[in-house]
């Protein structure tokens, strides 16, 4: 094995032990371009994740109570959304309708700049209470929604993502989630999403960010249907 791909070798097991401990995969895109590079010189794939399943999907969705819901999904990729349509409780269809859209840790709505035809959008609500009743939306603060726009998804030790959704639920001050190294985890803010059909209410509250075991994309959100403003 020459030098070069002994150090290239060497700098991907490196990288392998520390994205294989728990919560442990960083957010910087420039860390993630660095890694597609290595991994491009010695397998001429810039993901090196042919094995791994990053499709869309929703893992599991449970009535917690009376009219609440907890749903996570997978949305471990980098370049996919999972887009859910909470009233069917499943994945949006080819060009159908969807609510919510998860990639990673962002968040869109249908609405903007993601579909200009969208009447979706996000407000940030007054608490982290979720409400145990179809309260009204703006008995928690929330009459005015913000739709879709082109945003910086900022991260945490540097770094950030140009992506189109919601920076109300992505912005790294005041979105869902705190990021404390190495792990990112919900600020149990609620928020009201309106629907991208614009006739529905819903509370979202995102509870988890890892799977069982462990592994980074996979949001679990508590929601529920809520009356209008």
């Amino acid at each position: 094995m020459s030098n070069l791909k002994f150090m290239i070798f060497c700098l991907i097991s490196t990288m392998l032990v520390i994205h294989c401990a728990r919560k442990s995969e960083p957010l910087n895109p420039g860390e993630k371009i660095a890694q597609e590079s290595l991994l491009f010189l010695t397998t001429g794939s810039r993901t090196g994740r042919n094995n791994i399943d990053d499709s869309p999907r929703i893992m599991s969705t449970i009535e917690e109570s009376p009219g609440v819901f907890v749903t996570q999904v997978r949305s471990t990729s980098y370049e996919l959304w999972t887009d859910i349509n909470l009233s069917t409780q499943q994945l949006r269809s080819q060009n159908g309708p969807f609510d919510i859209g998860f990639q990673r840790y962002k968040v869109r709505s249908n609405s903007g700049i993601t579909n200009p035809s969208g009447l979706g959008g996000v407000c940030r609500s007054n608490t982290t209470a979720f409400p145990a009743t179809a309260v009204s939306a703006s008995s928690i603060g929330c009459t005015n929604f913000e739709i879709d726009v082109a945003g910086q998804a900022e991260v945490v030790g540097g770094g950030g993502a140009s992506f189109n959704g919601s920076v109300v639920m992505t912005d790294i001050s005041n979105g869902w989630f705190t990021y404390n190294l190495p792990s990112l985890n919900p600020n149990l803010r609620v928020f009201v999403l309106r629907s991208g059909q614009g006739n529905q209410f819903y509370a979202i509250q995102v509870i988890d960010y890892y799977s069982n075991a462990g592994t980074s994309g996979y949001p679990k959100f508590r929601w529920r249907q809520i009356n209008a403003p």
